[in-house]
């Protein structure tokens, strides 16, 4: 008898485990799943943010030619653009207005949106504003830049994935 309940009481404690072990698979999975499609959101946004900054530094570029300062112009863009481009030019100016430079300012949203063109907009940047120069020049050359370069990249890819890879894309 007590030898039954002891097998009992093991049988018992197994299935507690199999039970505790299959809800954190369950959170494990739950938790891949939240994971992926936090990935799949921050891409977007990182391109829609990079679709967006070409026509911000056009806007920048127009500002600086009517007059308005850099910092000006870059504030109306905060308030007047769209997510996620909005919500990252609002973080530079609340950190200009923090006291940060504006140089490490613009370095910061690069390394936290983790885009090379913003890099180029920032090291650009500061390079023009220490040795002057003409800004809104600038900006619309970088955007120009931009767009060549990729645009050139996407030629590229019937070079390396040959003639079918945009039916296999949409399919």
């Amino acid at each position: 008898s007590s030898a039954a309940a002891a097998g009992n009481s093991a049988t018992a404690a197994s299935a507690a485990t199999v039970r505790e072990l299959q809800a954190q698979m369950s959170n494990s999975a739950a938790a891949l799943k939240k994971a992926n499609t936090l990935i799949k959101v921050l891409r977007s946004e990182k391109k829609t943010l990079k679709d967006q900054l070409v026509e911000a530094l056009q806007q920048i570029s127009n500002a600086l030619k009517a007059g308005l300062t850099f910092q000006q112009a870059v504030e109306a863009i905060a308030r007047e653009s769209k997510p996620p481009l909005q919500q990252e030019f609002g973080l530079f100016v609340k950190e200009v207005k923090l006291g940060v430079s504006v140089d490490d300012a613009m370095l910061n949203m690069a390394r936290r949106v983790g885009s090379e063109d913003l890099e180029l907009v920032a090291t650009s940047t500061a390079i023009a504003r220490s040795l002057g120069g003409n800004m809104a020049e600038m900006f619309e050359t970088i955007g120009g830049t931009i767009i060549e370069v990729h645009l050139r990249f996407a030629d590229q890819w019937c070079d390396l994935y040959g003639p079918g890879w945009v039916e296999a894309l949409v399919k």
